[in-house]
């Protein structure tokens, strides 16, 4: 009798506290148990004015006090010279157990921030500090791709480590000096040499030379002053389907002005 009362109580405690879920999720629209156990955000911004006007668009019921209105455990990136800092530190404070790590810079991780120890730092002990342990380092392993490259793909994230043999690069490709560019490297090349060939087409002499690719970057239609791009700019843009020798060239040409961030080609339908 006591272990068949004993389950009668866990089915009705557990009922109970859907019920709560639920009926707190629709009548406050506040979620009452997370979906996850911390959150991390970096360089937070939106176009609306406060917290109190996401959540009227969002048909939320607008509280008054917005100040620790979060439980959850929040990691927040703030640049230092970001023109959305105040809103990212508004955000911020929405959360009760918060950690705030300055970077330099603006909105975003910029390139001259080529080390992220200090960042992994606060990362690992913000994530112990709630009780879960540190991600383990795997290692990478390398194969060789070519003369000069190895090529290591993580199983745990989706990263391809790439190594660059420097001792076999042209001497005009003075990496570690910071002289080597997209432009460098295909300027190195006779200017009738096949640079790209598409797989699918049996014919040899039909071909893109190195020349081509240069003046189709410098000049011709791939140069994106052409779109009034700013240098240090990200472009998105939708890569060409099947793979091949178009979305290299759209990759390289990009790449080689700014900032290039290729988007899948069924991005548009999501």
């Amino acid at each position: 009798t006591e272990s068949r009362h004993s389950r009668r109580s866990t089915v009705f405690h557990r009922r109970r506290r859907s019920t709560v879920f639920h009926q707190g999720s629709i009548e406050t629209g506040d979620i009452v148990r997370h979906p996850f156990k911390f959150i991390i955000l970096a360089c937070t911004a939106t176009p609306f004015s406060d917290f109190a006007e996401l959540r009227r668009c969002a048909g939320l019921p607008v509280t008054e006090d917005h100040h620790n209105f979060s439980t959850i455990p929040s990691f927040h990136i703030i640049g230092i010279e970001d023109p959305f800092k105040a809103k990212s530190e508004a955000y911020a404070s929405l959360f009760k157990n918060r950690r705030v790590m300055y970077i330099p810079g603006g909105h975003g991780v910029g390139r001259e921030q080529r080390s992220d120890n200090d960042l992994k730092r606060n990362l690992n002990t913000f994530i112990t500090y709630q009780g879960n342990p540190p991600p383990k380092v795997v290692e990478a392993n390398f194969k060789q791709m070519s003369d000069i490259t190895n090529v290591a793909l993580l199983p745990h994230v989706q990263v391809a480590l790439v190594h660059i043999n420097e001792s076999k690069l042209l001497p005009s490709c003075n990496l570690k000096g910071g002289g080597a560019t997209i432009l460098s490297l295909l300027e190195e090349w006779p200017a009738d040499r096949a640079f790209l060939r598409e797989a699918r087409i049996g014919d040899a002499s039909k071909c893109t030379t190195y020349g081509d690719v240069l003046q189709f970057i410098c000049g011709g239609k791939g140069d994106l002053r052409r779109l009034n791009v700013k240098p240090g700019e990200v472009v998105a843009y939708g890569a060409p389907p099947g793979g091949g020798a178009c979305p290299a060239l759209a990759f390289l040409s990009i790449g080689a002005q700014t900032s290039a961030a290729p988007l899948a080609p069924d991005a548009g339908r999501l």
